[in-house]
């Protein structure tokens, strides 16, 4: 007679587990990033590999190896049309930058005069121009250093490539494998599950490289419209930044505006001054322009997490996990979310999915229509308690067979 493991056995085995993958991700803590990345690339184009096969009908890895084969392509010749104008952009602008301090210092010489006061800033100024100057050069500096290291990091990108690749190939696998984990009367709960995290990931994932696109473009455009020196330059940076809620387009509308206020518009008959006013409303229009109606037709509500809680989950994503943690923020706090409501609505004995009767003792409650009795003195109670408790039961799990 086979012997089942006791209570404290499988506790003991359980513990054993959780400590050795502990130590194991400390010990190997400098893979996890680009694993991380392996599988973000991996979700993306997914989908895309399975368009293409089913379009051409060919085997899935033929597929892949297909779409990675044209994305080789373009990571070797994008490096080498987008990073040498840009630079030439930003050693152009820290070159250009001493002579537009200054040009800014001599409209701070004549005092500030509001009512009967005067303010002289003229020695707050020479105290920080000073150090504007040394910022600005260690950035272009550092911009330099940035992109001669790149050579560095080629050992990590062809280990994203290349773990992506077999996750892409092998994603049906991969897939029923996770599944088959689950025990059988939890797999409902687990696609389910599943369902909910893979639409945030998705809204957030595919939404924002088209948002990163789509200001990027509207940012450039715009500005050259009015006028800003280097407005390219500006609509690159919005589309980079975008991938950072909230945060990103603050931070990229600080260069625009010191580009307005220094240099002023290339043909608007503008002060600096009121240039600048213009700048910071095109940009605020921008903005509403995009949380308005871009975010909400291209991401759509899946998120749904408050601006509060984001910029939190922002501050400690770059604490734990630096860049990568700052731009995987929402997604991964929406996903706790959806595990937090699950784990918090089965303690309770609550239907954990919209419109998903919970059947109890007495009653099956519905999110959608409040409580139906399913006493046996309720017309039809008995037929309706039984299909229910068919629909909980666990199901077989015939074979399956891959396309």
């Amino acid at each position: 007679m086979e012997r089942r493991w006791s209570t404290g056995t499988k506790r003991i085995v359980v513990v054993s587990a959780a400590v050795l993958i502990f130590l194991a991700l400390n010990r190997l803590r400098a893979l996890l990033a680009p694993l991380i990345i392996a599988m973000i690339l991996a979700y993306i184009l997914n989908p895309i590999v399975e368009g293409l096969r089913r379009l051409l009908r060919i085997p899935r890895t033929a597929a892949a190896t297909l779409i990675y084969l044209a994305l080789l392509a373009l990571i070797a010749v994008g490096p080498a049309l987008l990073i040498p104008p840009f630079i030439a952009a930003v050693q152009g602008f820290a070159g250009d930058f001493p002579d537009l301090v200054a040009r800014f210092g001599e409209q701070l010489e004549q005092p500030l005069v509001v009512g009967e006061f005067q303010l002289d800033l003229t020695t707050g100024y020479r105290q920080i121009q000073g150090s504007l100057e040394g910022l600005v050069s260690t950035a272009a500096q550092q911009t330099v250093s940035i992109v001669s290291n790149v050579a560095s990091a080629l050992l990590w990108s062809i280990f994203v490539l290349v773990a992506s690749f077999y996750m892409v190939k092998d994603a049906p696998h991969l897939t029923r494998w996770a599944e088959e984990v689950v025990p059988p009367e939890a797999r409902a709960d687990y696609r389910r599950l599943m369902e909910q995290i893979a639409a945030t990931w998705n809204a957030f994932l595919r939404g924002q490289l088209i948002l990163c696109v789509t200001m990027g473009l509207v940012v450039g455009i715009t500005m050259s419209l009015i006028g800003l020196p280097k407005a390219w330059l500006v609509g690159l940076l919005f589309g980079v930044l975008e991938f950072i809620p909230n945060l990103g387009p603050l931070i990229a509308s600080i260069p625009a505006v010191l580009l307005a206020l220094f240099e002023g518009s290339t043909w608007l008959p503008l002060s600096n001054l009121w240039f600048t006013v213009l700048v910071i409303g095109v940009n605020v229009a921008i903005q509403q322009l995009e949380n308005t109606i871009l975010v909400p037709r291209i991401i759509g509500s899946s998120l749904n997490l408050h601006p509060l809680v984001v910029l939190i989950a922002v501050l400690a994503g770059s604490q734990v996990a630096g860049i990568l943690g700052i731009l995987l923020a929402a997604p991964i706090v929406a996903t706790l979310r959806i595990l937090v409501e699950y784990v918090y609505y089965r303690l309770l004995d609550m239907p954990p999915f919209p419109g998903e009767p919970m059947v109890t003792e007495g009653a099956a409650v519905s999110l959608g229509g409040g409580e139906e009795a399913l006493g046996d003195g309720a017309p039809g109670g008995e037929g309706l308690r039984d299909e229910a408790m068919r629909d909980e039961a666990p199901r077989e799990e015939g074979p399956r067979t891959e396309d």
